[in-house]
This record gives C-alpha cells, sequence and structure tokens, in this order.
C-alpha cells in the first residue's frame, strides 16, 4: 500500500474515474466491502450492533457500503440515528462524517455530535479518516472522532502518520481500492505502508534441501567490558532470525567476561584497551575475521574511544560486505563526518534512534523533534539521499528512507518495545538478512515488519494493552 497526500488520492480518483471508465461508485464500492470484511473479522458476534454516522459526501456513500453489506451479513444497522436514542450496550459506531476534503473547523451540529461520539463508551471505526483530522498535516480540525480502528483507503494519507494524528487515529488498517498501476505511477506514488501482507510477500522459502551453509554468516563486532551484553543479543537475535552462522568477535576482556551459554554462538577475541574496548587489530587480523563472512553488524556497546574509533575505520575502510551500523557506531561516525563519507553509495544501513539521527546530523532539532514532530519523515528522506546511504529511523512508526528517497513506513508500534536490548535485537535480525543475501530494501524494511509483529505479541506477554 502507498503512502500519499490528499491531492495524490484525489487526482488519483479523478483518473481512475475519467480515463479507466472506473465510476466513482465502484470505487466506493470496494472500500466499503473492504472495509465491512475487516469490521466483521474484528467482531463475528452477528449480535454486535452498528450505529453508521454518515455524512453527505463520499465519506458518508462509503459508510451508506459498510452499513448495508454488514446488514446483508445479519448485524443490527442504524444509520444517523441521534446518538442519545443509541441504547445498545454491545455496539460500535462507525464514524463516515467528513473524509479528506476537510480543511475548515467543525462547527455545530457535527462538533456536538463528534464530543458525543468521544464522550461514549462504544468502540469506534472510522472509514478513511477520523473526521475532523486534515489529511495532509494531522492536525485536528476544530474537533475530531477518537476512533479505536480507521480502515483508510486507497492510500494511506500522510496526516494519519504524523504525531499529532496518533491520539485520534488509533489502529491504522489499509483496503487496497486497486488503482491503476499507471495511475499510481503518473501521480509518483512510491512511498510504502509496510503492513503484515507487505512483509509476508518478500519472505522467501527455504527449500527442504538447504543447510547452516546456506543462509549465510554474520560478523557481529562490538561490545566492551561495560557493556559486553549488547553484542551478544544481536549475534543471538541473528541466530534466531535465520542467519546461518554467526561469530561475535569482542574485546578479549570482555570475552572473559561473559557467560559461555550462549552455545550456538562462535566468537573471535580481540585485542582490547585497558578500558576493556576494542585495541590495535591488525589489518590482517581483521581480514582473516572478515573472510567467508557475508555481512557485518557493528556498533552495539562498542564504546567511543579512540581505540574503538580506529577500529570502526578499519572495518569501513577494509570491507565491502553489506552492513548494518548502529549504537556507539553510529556515535563514532557522528564525530568523524569524513567516515561517514566513505559509506556513500554502499549496502550499509544505519539504525539511529532520534538522539543518535540529530547527532549525524549535527541538527539544531531536539531529538523529541525528530522521535514524531512534522519534519520527521522528510528528515530521514533527505539524510539518505545526502549520504546515499539506507537510513531506518527508530520510533513509532519506525521510517526507513533508501537513497533514491524512497520511504518505507512501519505499520506497528507498542510501548512494550521501549527496553534496553530493543535495538540491539533490531541490528542482529537486520545483520541475519543481509547474511542471508535479501535484497538491501527487503531486507530492511522486512526487519522492521519483522520488529513491527513482535510489537504485536510481546504486549500479551507484558500485560500491556494495544
Amino acid at each position: 500500500m502507498y503512502i500519499a497526500s490528499s491531492q495524490q488520492v484525489r487526482e488519483a480518483d479523478r483518473l481512475t474515474i475519467h480515463q479507466y471508465h472506473i465510476p466513482s461508485s465502484e470505487l466506493m464500492e470496494r472500500a466499503g466491502r473492504g472495509a465491512a470484511q475487516i469490521v466483521m473479522e474484528r467482531f463475528p458476534d452477528r449480535m454486535t450492533s452498528f450505529l453508521v454516522l454518515a455524512g453527505q459526501g463520499n465519506n458518508g456513500g462509503d459508510g451508506r457500503v459498510v452499513a448495508r453489506y454488514l446488514q446483508e451479513a445479519g448485524y443490527k444497522v442504524a444509520i444517523n440515528l441521534p446518538l442519545k436514542d443509541w441504547k445498545v450496550k454491545k455496539s460500535v459506531i462507525v464514524d463516515a462524517l467528513f473524509g479528506i476534503g476537510l480543511s475548515r473547523p467543525i462547527v455545530d451540529p457535527q462538533a456536538s455530535l463528534i464530543r458525543d461520539v468521544n464522550s461514549s463508551k462504544h468502540f469506534v471505526v472510522s472509514l478513511d479518516i477520523p473526521s475532523g483530522l486534515h489529511a495532509d498535516t494531522g492536525e485536528v480540525c476544530g474537533v475530531c472522532v477518537r476512533a479505536d480502528l480507521t480502515i483508510t483507503f486507497g492510500a494511506v494519507k500522510w496526516g494519519l502518520l504524523k504525531e499529532s494524528a496518533h491520539e485520534w487515529v488509533g489502529e491504522l488498517v489499509s483496503v487496497d481500492i486497486c488503482y491503476p498501476v499507471d495511475v499510481c505511477e503518473a501521480l509518483k506514488f512510491q512511498d510504502i505502508w509496510v503492513d503484515r501482507d507487505f512483509v509476508q510477500s518478500w519472505v522467501t522459502p527455504r527449500k527442504r534441501s538447504s543447510h547452516k551453509g546456506s543462509y549465510g554468516h554474520l560478523l557481529a563486532l562490538g561490545g566492551s567490558a561495560k557493556k559486553p551484553g549488547s553484542i551478544m543479543l544481536s549475534g543471538y537475535a541473528a541466530l534466531r532470525s535465520g542467519s546461518g552462522l554467526v561469530t561475535v568477535a569482542l574485546p578479549e576482556i570482555a570475552f572473559r567476561k561473559f557467560p559461555k551459554d550462549f552455545l550456538e554462538l562462535m566468537f573471535e577475541p580481540l585485542p582490547s584497551q585497558k578500558n576493556g574496548e576494542f585495541g590495535k587489530v591488525t589489518k590482517n587480523n581483521l581480514l582473516k575475521k572478515i573472510e567467508r563472512k557475508t555481512a557485518l553488524a557493528i556498533g552495539p556497546g562498542m564504546g567511543t574511544s579512540k581505540g574503538s574509533h580506529d577500529f570502526l575505520k578499519m572495518v569501513i575502510e577494509n570491507s565491502n560486505l553489506p552492513m548494518v551500523i548502529d549504537a556507539d557506531g553510529l556515535n563514532l561516525l557522528a564525530n568523524d563526518p569524513k567516515l561517514l563519507k566513505k559509506l556513500s553509495g554502499r549496502s550499509v544501513i544505519l539504525t539511529p534512534h532520534p538522539g543518535e539521527i540529530g547527532r549525524l546530523s549535527n541538527s539544531p532539532q531536539p531529538p523529541l523533534k525528530l522521535r514524531g514532530g512534522e519534519d520527521r519523515f522528510e528528515h530521514a528522506r533527505a539524510f539518505a539521499q545526502k549520504h546515499q546511504i539506507y537510513l531506518l529511523l527508530k520510533g513509532y512508526r519506525t521510517v526507513m528512507a533508501t537513497p533514491r528517497g524512497k520511504l518505507y513506513v512501519n505499520s506497528t508500534g507498542n510501548p512494550a518495545m521501549a527496553t534496553a536490548g530493543m535495538g540491539d535485537t533490531l541490528t542482529g535480525i537486520i545483520g541475519s538478512l543481509l547474511a542471508q543475501g535479501y535484497d538491501v530494501e527487503k531486507r530492511w524494511s522486512w526487519d522492521a515488519g519483522f520488529m513491527g509483529l513482535l510489537e504485536i505479541l510481546w504486549p500479551s506477554v507484558l500485560g500491556i494493552g494495544g
């Protein structure tokens, strides 16, 4: 599914209708049918009742199609019944009042109706976009429906992904209404919404005759006496996500301190400084460690001393293997722009969090701005294009930018993932897919999507609500 502006979506509708002679009613039918299927999957009990609040425009038309499909399936459905008269306990409100054309503040009586919806205890499903939310900026036009689930059509609108929209959108899913390929190309649709179906479409099934040598050998470099666990998490995550072989190279002092119960991992202790970080490693020694590996993961826990800098520099200058750089590796790059420049045009993925991208960019914007602010997506796009690398900017709605300026935005996110070690784990997953030989764009968008699927499952383990 593409991500697009409201203008692009309106133009896609127009071209589809006038050039491909697909009537507006058919597009509405596709949207309503897809939304109804999602709603019925969420609420299979036919005793559930639905109140559809339908406006006068196309969004209201979508709502009426949904109502028809629900009625045909045996649900009790009411359209535009006054909320005060809706006394059903087990019920769902379907919001189809305003769509993507809204740009003015909503006034009464619709404003009062929306406030009543928000104060009710009913589950709320918004069609295309929560009524009152600006489709491009994510700002509230006076008042806005607070949805539990938003089902968007045709393309995901940028406004739904902005930080200001998060509390109004709820869970976000999409329905493909099948714009012609030529229309999408003409309108320069390029940015991608990474959902479960997208991730699954890129997974390569394993052959029955394969063996561990078929799935690559990752060399994970990092760790220090103070932080030996970071690179171990990366190494173990790489194994668990399919890498055939994983070797962890870490300072000798760190190796001595680490428990030897990671039985599947192989280890390469390297010279260390007194501070427990990487010491002086000869070029020949490094090349020997890299020999026969298929990808590198470097940075977690390695520290930022001069010795660690020199080690990272030697790796970058002496290996053209695909690599992912994270954590202290990113901080070292931030301190040495010339070293960052050496990565241009290579199969390299940087995975910063907001603070790290701020340092890499020497940005005056505070980390919170880059975490969810309105320029977050464009900042990632500009950075990847400028440095000609692949960038994965972590956070809710993790964004991935390619050297060509194409964005992939992860559809999931959950506060259960806000804990130490998740970034190191992601580094290992990305390194694993690199080692297995996946196409670079597939590797990292798949990785973020995979982490997103974990975000779906992990809250049930921790007892955290969605």
